[in-house]
């Protein structure tokens, strides 16, 4: 072997050492960025969605011991989730888009199969297996922002185009989201609209088209609520909150009271009398809880945790040079973004009731497991590209 030829292996074999190290701590540092924020989320979603649950639980007859058991069982599944999908690349991924989505139809469907499906306060939302129950919806969130991307991303699509491009995937979105509001859940299906309807956009979707889409799609949402007749109440509800002081209104003003006298630091752990008002101080409603406790310093802080993943899935989406993994994280990051702006948009009354958990603080280990899931496919293209630009 020549001196020349030995040289080149060696700087090989050093090249291809390096990559594997850079690999490596590339794979250390965008799994930690995004953990890091998603579990001190949960951290705080732990204590204070059992804690604005408790007096809920006490008049139902409930166990606070089993409600923080569910919690915790619920984060160790979400966990396992985001790590293990960390691992799987996004060529599985892109392979899987198919049958998620067939499985979130199937999902979706069998909520309303009697000894299935679980209803509870009029919603049928859940399936159950034995004593455990799980919301499709949640799930549904993902699964439509992996099928789009893979569907967009076929060789020669052209989402542009209207009648051959852009109709098929909304026709998906569609039947999704009517499944969703037929829940009825028209809060879970306008994140997945408009979630969807970003990745489309972000994939090269013309703006009128994007634009004449909403209109429409407001236009349905208005129907939709219209039809029925507790959507109504609460339209006028948010209108007038006053005028319903003692039916719809009165979650919007105990909510009200709670945010607008919390002051700089709230009045202190514990110390809040949201949750004993407040029917869903728990679920939708957990950031009144949040800011009478902790204040503006304290939703600052669970806003700025919520950024931050938005921020990370920018980073990815900017970094990625697999189309298909661009829009998966651009995805992730319109829903996380739209989910916390619905949510405090409730809380505020700035836009009708509608129920739409905070990620990763809102009760419901459904909600959690998902988020974590999104976290796990959302670091996988992270590790792969940070590995390539070293």
């Amino acid at each position: 072997m020549s001196v020349k030829t030995a040289d080149r292996a060696s700087a090989y074999s050093d090249d291809r050492g390096l990559r594997a190290s850079a690999r490596r701590e590339g794979s250390a540092i965008s799994v930690r960025m995004m953990a890091i924020p998603a579990v001190f989320l949960s951290a705080i979603g732990l204590v204070y969605a059992n804690s604005a649950s408790f007096p809920a639980m006490v008049r139902m007859g409930e166990a606070m011991e089993l409600s923080v058991i569910k919690h915790l069982a619920a984060f160790a599944v979400g966990l396992a989730l985001m790590f293990g999908l960390s691992r799987v690349t996004y060529d599985r991924l892109r392979g899987l888009a198919w049958p998620i989505l067939v499985v979130c139809l199937i999902a979706l469907a069998s909520v309303w199969i009697p000894g299935f499906g679980r209803r509870v306060n009029g919603s049928c939302r859940w399936i159950g297996f034995g004593p455990l129950t799980i919301q499709p919806s949640e799930f549904a969130k993902v699964g439509m922002v992996l099928y789009v991307a893979a569907l967009v991303t076929q060789p020669r699509y052209n989402v542009a185009d209207l009648w051959n491009g852009l109709l098929v995937p909304l026709v998906a979105i569609g039947g999704v989201c009517l499944l969703i509001e037929r829940e009825p859940d028209l809060g879970t299906a306008i994140v997945v609209f408009l979630t969807c309807l970003s990745v489309l956009y972000v994939a090269g979707a013309q703006s009128r088209h994007i634009w004449a889409v909403l209109g429409i799609a407001v236009v349905a949402a208005a129907i939709f609520t219209m039809s029925a007749e507790h959507r109504r109440q609460r339209v006028t509800a948010w209108l007038s909150p006053d005028s319903q002081r003692e039916g719809a209104g009165y979650q919007i003003k105990e909510a009200l009271i709670a945010v607008g006298e919390n002051g700089l630091a709230g009045r202190g752990f514990g110390r809040g009398e949201a949750r004993y008002y407040v029917p869903a101080a728990g679920t939708d409603y957990i950031m009144a809880t949040v800011a009478e406790e902790l204040g503006v310093v304290g939703v600052l802080v669970v806003v700025a945790g919520i950024g931050t993943l938005v921020f990370q899935a920018y980073r990815v989406a900017s970094a990625s040079r697999d189309r298909f993994a661009m829009l998966v994280a651009a995805g992730i990051g319109a829903m996380f973004m739209w989910q916390a702006l619905l949510n405090i948009a409730v809380v505020t009354n700035s836009v009708p009731s509608t129920g739409v958990p905070m990620p990763f603080i809102s009760a419901g280990g459904s909600s959690l497991m998902a988020c974590f899931a999104a976290i796990g496919i959302l670091a996988r293209p992270s590790v792969r590209e940070r590995a390539a630009l070293r």
